[in-house]
């Protein structure tokens, strides 16, 4: 279908007597978008159905009326044939000015019914709008979306000192020793690195077996030191907030913002085969809504027309998306009758309804307004089907912490859950023959990395194996890590390969 637009300036020209032969050519196109639809004093127009002390509309959709019930009847044929007639082609289903002053021209007017004659008031009617400057409408900002790792790198935190007691049964009598000569702390029941060090450079006065005792509570501070290693991510706060913007007659403009974060994780088993291939699959996402709406009284139906771009919707759940803002008319409607017509120049308010993917900082802390955020059981369940057991088990993440609800099966959640062995966090060098000295990153959130020389790293995944949950991490040219937090032990190895190493992770390769 062929548009062309008539600018005021043309239309205006057009507004004389009946039969003056007026005519506007699809060359008059208007050069402002503001002008696009136009609007015009009644006591311009010469039509015994426009009044004087009225503005009208220069032009409206049909379609659009005939959604709110104001074109039902004779006025809806009549629009339609006024839109159709060959002298006010081409037709775009919509009604003008120009063209109801070309259907009552004489010549015109006689090819209606008496029936349509009365209607043609009608028309002038719903072409009728307000006269009022638009209202600014402010706000309506929407924040980028951003989520920022934070997490902190290694760092050991030693303790100050180890009580005797604590330790190892061979290693206490050789401590107590120490501490007869060597006492930083002036506490006999504990021993400090300071103690051990002092031992180890003057050993004179102790055996060969009590000086390697001695390097073996040294590791000992190794093992049992915190670490600094923390898996962190902030993202925006979860929310759900609602603001009135505007406020026309019984109707609100509304903005409803809201962010939630889920995750669920699943894994599909064969029964009673050692789960050996089955994997644990994660997913964390955001989901975000930026709805601007009209909210509306009962039985009411809203009908928004962009002034900038001509376009119309009609609804009556009234959702609006005007990504560039710009200058609307919005009128509320009931059962076909107009109870207000409002203008206003809105801010951009697109509607977004839209899912970030988070798997990435799958085991990472949340944290949100610098507190971190619970993460909160919303179901758990296991099902079997033909040898199969399916776990699954969905969260929230949360501002405050929230109970297991009633009903969430504990294995699915256990068996779900990401382990984090009986090693301390940290991280561990290792050195891979062929490959050389790899870290082995153990998030204290259950995060595992592993790192090859140069700086290259991956993180794992989750899978089953002989009944134990493993971490699996692997690079593009098959170089793999397997890390059993159960057994605490690492093997590294080129896929369909040798095995590179096999070991344990003990204090003495802890870093940091």
């Amino acid at each position: 279908m062929n548009f062309f637009r008539i600018s005021n300036a043309a239309l205006l020209s057009c507004l004389l007597p009946l039969g003056s032969g007026c005519s506007v050519e699809a060359g008059d196109s208007d050069t402002e978008a503001s002008d696009l639809i136009g609007r015009v004093p009644g006591s311009s127009i010469s039509s015994p159905n426009a009044k004087a002390g009225k503005t009208y509309l220069t032009v409206r959709r049909i379609d659009s009326l005939q959604a709110v019930g104001a074109l039902e009847g004779v006025a809806g044929t009549l629009a339609a044939r006024v839109d159709g007639i060959i002298a006010n082609q081409p037709a775009d289903g919509r009604f003008s000015i120009q063209e109801l002053l070309q259907i009552e021209k004489p010549g015109f007017i006689e090819t209606l019914f008496p029936e349509e004659k009365v209607a043609l008031s009608k028309l002038w009617q719903l072409l009728e709008t307000t006269n009022a400057n638009p209202s600014v409408v402010a706000g309506g900002t929407q924040t980028p979306f951003a989520a920022v790792d934070i997490s902190v790198g290694p760092g050991l935190i030693k303790p100050v000192n180890i009580a005797i007691p604590s330790l190892p049964i061979g290693l206490q009598e050789s401590a107590r020793r120490l501490e007869l000569t060597h006492d930083a702390d002036a506490t006999p029941s504990t021993v400090m690195e300071a103690d051990l060090a002092a031992a180890i450079a003057t050993p004179g006065p102790y055996t060969l077996a009590e000086i390697e005792q001695f390097r073996q509570v040294q590791i000992l501070f190794l093992e049992r030191a915190g670490t600094t290693l923390a898996a962190k991510v902030n993202v925006p706060l979860p929310l759900v907030s609602a603001v009135t913007m505007q406020t026309w007659g019984s109707a609100k403009l509304v903005l409803t913002q809201s962010v939630a974060y889920t995750e669920t994780r699943t894994k599909n088993a064969r029964r009673f085969s050692g789960n050996r291939d089955a994997a644990v699959t994660v997913s964390v996402e955001a989901h975000r809504v930026y709805k601007p709406e009209i909210q509306l009284g009962p039985n009411q139906k809203l009908l928004v027309i962009d002034e900038t771009t001509e376009a119309e919707r009609t609804s009556d759940t009234a959702p609006l998306d005007f990504p560039a803002g710009g200058t609307v008319t919005v009128e509320i409607w009931s059962g076909g009758v107009r109870l207000g017509s409002h203008r206003a120049k809105l801010p951009a308010l697109p509607f977004k309804d839209e899912r970030i993917d988070l798997s990435s900082y799958a085991d990472y802390q949340f944290v949100a307004g610098g507190n971190a955020l619970s993460r909160n059981v919303v179901s758990a369940a296991v099902r079997y089907d033909n040898g199969f057991a399916a776990s699954s088990a969905h969260f929230v993440y949360e501002v405050a912490s929230t109970p297991i609800p009633p009903g969430a099966d504990a294995s699915a959640l256990t068996t779900l859950s990401t382990p984090t062995g009986n090693v301390h966090a940290g991280r561990y060098e290792i050195t891979v023959p062929s490959v050389g000295a790899c870290q082995v990153d153990l998030y204290p959130e259950g995060v595992v990395r592993f790192s090859r020389p140069g700086g290259a790293s991956t993180r794992s995944r989750l899978y089953m194996w002989n009944q134990v949950n493993q971490h699996d991490l692997g690079f593009p040219d098959r170089l793999r890590a397997i890390w059993n937090p159960a057994a605490n032990y690492i093997k590294v190895f080129f896929d369909g390969a040798r095995m590179l190493l096999e070991a344990p992770l003990t204090g003495a390769l802890r870093t940091g």
